[in-house]
């Protein structure tokens, strides 16, 4: 694969480009070079401090969204020759997107996963972070996107999920887990109200840094004796080779879990859940969306592929499981691309 001379000259990138026997389409080529000229010209502005920081985000942004709309467009799934264009546009643009904190911990993976607890934390903080000029303002281009606003999203409808169950147990404590906690802020949020609710919660995570976080977060608020933190590995739970003494949960949830996991997984998982709620305890799984616009972005310049499903789709994984005949309720958040599914065990 080879660029010939797309170094930009008075802020455009030169056209002629070479394209590969792999057919890199040509407005990829194109749009790859126009935003590595962008880029550049946005920093040249950033040294000449001839704009304020309003006008070199809007410039970054553009960028950023014109890259992103090309990639969406021509980077489809099952294409057989995906991967190839998305090592191309990958390659030539990491080295200004990796800028931002968030894009670069996503690719690096430093706990094994690109959700993990920081990641998380960093999108609900929603303060840009960076290295040299032009990181902060990719950071929050990114921060914006349709994929991180579900994910902040999401964090509130929990939240009211939550305070909804426990309002149905007036007079009586109200068990809920959440399975690949991470950060947990769902349940801080809860917890950090001044009249909030009468619930107890364990939060369940395979990784000690997300339970430490998450601990430190429950002595600030000095809630320690109505959190329970457990190290444990949720798929060894699901298929029976771990167990966990947990019963009679009001509800159990997962926010960001079963988009990696296969659909025998899940359903085995969605069995294993059902065993520990109580009846008429619900259990609610999040998942992103089929269309999910930034799909696309994610698989190919991050490298943050997840199992993207339909409501359908999650409707066949919880009739597959003990749940069985359960109605399901499917509810997204307000970008629409996140997915709820939420199923009650029989009384």
């Amino acid at each position: 694969m080879t660029l010939i001379d797309d170094a930009p000259r008075n802020g455009r990138a030169d056209a002629s480009i070479l394209l590969s026997n792999k057919g890199i389409p040509r407005p990829v080529a194109l749009a790859t070079a126009e935003f590595k000229a962008a880029m550049l010209a946005a920093d040249k502005l950033i040294i000449s401090g001839r704009a304020t920081g309003e006008q070199v985000q809007a410039r970054v942004s553009a960028a950023c969204d014109a890259l992103s709309e090309q990639v969406r467009t021509h980077l489809r799934a099952g294409d057989p020759a995906v991967d190839d264009i998305g090592a191309f546009v990958h390659g030539e643009t990491y080295p200004y997107l990796s800028l931002s904190a968030l894009v670069d911990r996503s690719y690096t993976k430093p706990r094994g996963y690109a959700g993990d607890f920081l990641t998380l934390q960093m999108v609900y903080d929603d303060q840009p972070q960076g290295v040299r000029r032009l990181g902060p303002y990719v950071d929050r281009w990114f921060l914006g996107i349709a994929a991180s606003c579900a994910v902040k999203n999401r964090r509130g409808l929990l939240r009211d999920i939550i305070v909804d169950t426990a309002r149905t147990r007036p007079g009586a404590p109200t068990a809920i887990t959440s399975l690949a906690c991470g950060p947990a802020r769902e349940i801080f949020d809860v917890l950090g109200e001044p009249e909030h609710p009468d619930i107890v919660a364990t939060c369940l995570d395979i990784d000690d840094q997300a339970l430490t976080y998450a601990g430190a977060i429950a002595r600030s608020l000095d809630v320690t004796e109505r959190v329970s933190l457990v190290q444990a590995n949720v798929v060894k739970l699901a298929l029976g080779h771990n167990t966990l003494g947990l019963a009679d949960q009001d509800l159990v949830y997962s926010i960001g879990l079963i988009d990696y996991l296969s659909d025998g997984l899940v359903v085995r998982l969605l069995t294993w859940i059902h065993g520990v709620l109580r009846p008429g305890g619900t259990a609610v799984v999040g998942n992103f969306d089929v269309d999910n616009p930034d799909r696309a972005f994610m698989d190919h310049l991050l490298d943050w592929r997840l199992i993207h499903r339909s409501p359908a789709d999650l409707e066949g994984l919880f009739a597959q499981s003990a749940f069985g005949d359960t109605p399901v309720e499917v509810q997204r958040e307000a970008t629409g691309i996140n997915l709820f599914a939420a199923a009650q065990r029989a009384a």
